[in-house]
């Protein structure tokens, strides 16, 4: 594109709003017969609704016949933008677009949607089929990772069909199974945590989550088994009661396939002690298996990013306090394991403590007492 036609998209909006409106009209409809500048004039589309409504699909089939990805992207924004001023039409023409970028193998429609018409988006999933609702989670198939703004429409999503939002996480984990470049294709989202959410709406729906996803183990261990605690921890961040009721109910089933998938999903709360009574139930049920007694003491034990050469030490007594009480349970599996915890995490601080304190007092050797000041 020359000089000049770097400019021809404002050089469009400005006719169009002059006398000379007619002379940029027929200018759009020569671009359109000679599949030229589909980008400007969709983007003309976007801009300005009544542009749009002359020329939006005649865009859309035009741009799909020349694969013109980012003239598509721009149809279905203006769709979004549009839909409440002719919703028959907008609507056809935002599944259409769908369906092209699919063909084209694109999902980018998605990065804008959250800051430009999210409440359109939802009018829009008011009003269309359970297929057409699976139409646009295949289409998000095409993003190799969940960024932020796939993690917001998939939560829109989420509101009108939780069975094709697991689908959708189901056909994620298969695909990046069959990925033959190792780390190209993320099937599964790692929450930050300086993001933590819990209003994900599968939330509202664990029962079916929970028996759903362990289902897929119980069919295909090797390919789910790994992907399970991460789907789990990215729709619940925060453990919350609704998650512990639900698990229970599974671990209760003895099925040792299934318990160990819920370990490895409380391995990322950090020991907190929202997992606590969670742990107890496993404990009674597996008390007799050493390995599996051992894993919920790591468990336990698990910590958040420490600061300062004692605060793995500081963190480990804590648990042992937080432990303490479990020393004075009715039961007497978790009197036992509590006593048998607290001594291998005391025994494991006192020798955290010394590494730190032989640590230190070398530095001071080499460096000094300002060895701190001198870094």
């Amino acid at each position: 594109m020359g000089y000049f036609e770097s400019f021809l998209f404002e050089i469009l909006i400005g006719l169009l709003y002059s006398e000379n409106r007619e002379y940029a009209i027929k200018k759009i409809d020569i671009w359109l017969d000679r599949k030229q500048y589909l980008t400007v004039i969709s983007r003309a589309c976007f801009a300005k609704s009544d542009i749009s409504e002359i020329y939006l699909s005649r865009v859309l089939s035009t741009s799909f016949k020349i694969k013109n990805i980012a003239a598509l992207i721009n149809s279905n924004h203006a769709s979004l933008k549009h839909y409440s001023l002719n919703e028959k039409l907008y609507k056809h023409i935002f599944l259409t677009s769908i369906n092209y970028l699919s063909q084209l193998s694109n999902s980018s429609w998605v990065m804008r949607v959250k800051y430009l018409s999210e409440g359109n988006l939802r009018k829009i999933l008011d009003t269309i089929s359970i297929k057409n609702i699976e139409a646009v989670f295949d289409n998000l198939l095409f993003l190799d990772t969940i960024n932020y703004e796939c993690h917001e429409a998939i939560k829109i999503l989420s509101e009108y069909s939780p069975e094709q939002t697991l689908i959708y996480f189901r056909k994620r984990i298969l695909k990046q199974s069959h990925t033959k470049i190792i780390g190209t294709y993320e099937a599964i989202p790692y929450p930050n945590r300086a993001t933590d959410d819990s209003s994900h709406p599968l939330n509202d729906n664990l029962d079916l989550v929970i028996s759903t996803v362990f289902e897929w183990i119980k069919d295909d261990r090797k390919r789910f088994g790994c992907h399970i605690s991460m789907l789990l921890f990215y729709i619940s961040p925060k453990f919350t009661p609704e998650l512990e009721i639900e698990l229970e109910k599974q671990i209760h089933s003895g099925d040792i396939i299934i318990c160990s998938e819920i370990l490895y999903l409380l391995s990322n709360y950090d020991g907190d002690i929202a997992i606590h009574n969670l742990c107890k139930t496993m404990i009674v049920v597996f008390h007799e298996n050493e390995e599996k007694t051992s894993e919920i003491q790591n468990v336990l034990s698990s910590t958040p990013v420490l600061n300062g050469e004692y605060g793995y030490a500081s963190a480990l007594e804590q648990k042992i306090t937080l432990i303490s009480n479990w020393l004075n349970d009715s039961n007497p599996i978790i009197q036992s394991f509590a006593s048998s915890y607290i001594e291998s995490v005391k025994r494991h601080a006192i020798s955290e403590k010394r590494n730190v304190d032989e640590s230190l007092s070398l530095r001071k050797h080499l460096y000094g007492d300002n060895d701190h000041e001198k870094k």
